[in-house]
């Protein structure tokens, strides 16, 4: 199953999310709104869909932590 890509602009304000067919350019300031969509995703129905939504939680999770650790 392919997996999530985030790509950080170079001027680490626009993040790049790419699966498949799908593409969105944001504002790196709606990561963490994202992040919330797939971690509501992943548990829902008491982690039923855990499997098609984990790495790509982990892609935008590691994303968010890898931001923070540079501040």
């Amino acid at each position: 199953m392919p997996v999530l890509t985030a790509t950080l602009s170079k001027d680490r304000q626009r993040v790049v999310l790419v699966k498949r067919m799908w593409r969105l350019d944001c504002p790196i300031a709606d990561l963490p709104r994202w992040i919330t969509l797939y971690r509501d995703l992943h548990d829902r129905q008491d982690g039923r869909f855990a499997r098609f939504y984990a790495a790509d939680l982990l892609v935008l999770e590691r994303l968010q932590k890898d931001l923070h650790h540079d501040l």
